[in-house]
């Protein structure tokens, strides 16, 4: 991940999709620019009360689920090879349907 992320200013993370943590979102970045962030979400009403509780499904889904996004590569690639795509990069497939 260090290798990935390096010469980024923000990395977001959504638990959520492919680890199955509900409503689980990191960000990191410098302090300015997660109080930047911070100001602009709860701008546009986002904010969670007692957010602490789904927190450690946060923590399950990073510690334990992390090695099936290897499983969730493997059926990406074969769904892309399904529907005649030559090149996948990620788990996000686009194609038309024809």
């Amino acid at each position: 991940m260090d290798e990935l992320v390096r010469s980024a200013d923000s990395v977001s993370l959504c638990l959520s999709k492919g680890l199955g943590a509900p409503a689980v979102f990191i960000l990191a970045e410098s302090e300015e620019l997660i109080r930047h962030a911070t100001r602009l979400r709860k701008s546009f009403g986002g904010g969670m009360r007692q957010a602490g509780v789904i927190a450690p499904a946060g923590l399950y889904a990073l510690e334990n689920q992390f090695d099936r996004l290897v499983d969730d590569h493997v059926n990406a690639k074969a769904l892309a090879h399904g529907v005649g795509l030559t090149l996948v990069y990620s788990l996000l497939l686009l194609f038309r349907q024809s």
